[in-house]
């Protein structure tokens, strides 16, 4: 967040899942943010819209790119909605994050 890297002790404490158009953020088992989201993988590059219904930012609409690659997805929002990113790049103003699907 804001170009600041989170822990190994923080990450291990987060999932996020999606089911559908949905996602959740879970720290501790708790939700700490969910909503919907909207991938138009035919933009250059890929952008994905994601709307916060629950938690911090509740009522938001974070503009990002993304990056999928086998089972990586790369994000990176402007987490209040005012300017997509072009890139990337992890800055601050920014909420950057690689998630790896879980391993069954």
């Amino acid at each position: 967040m804001d170009g600041k890297p989170r822990t190994k002790d923080e990450l291990a404490k987060q999932t996020i899942t999606f089911e559908g158009d949905k996602w959740t953020v879970r720290r501790d088992g708790k939700v700490i943010q969910a909503g919907t989201h909207k991938f138009a993988p035919d933009k250059k590059p890929p952008q994905v819209d994601a709307v916060v219904t629950e938690g911090e930012d509740k009522g938001n609409t974070m503009l990002g790119i993304y990056e999928l690659k086998a089972d990586t997805l790369k994000v990176c929002f402007d987490p209040k909605g005012k300017e997509r990113p072009a890139d990337l790049t992890s800055m601050a103003g920014r909420m950057t994050a690689a998630v790896e699907r879980e391993k069954k």
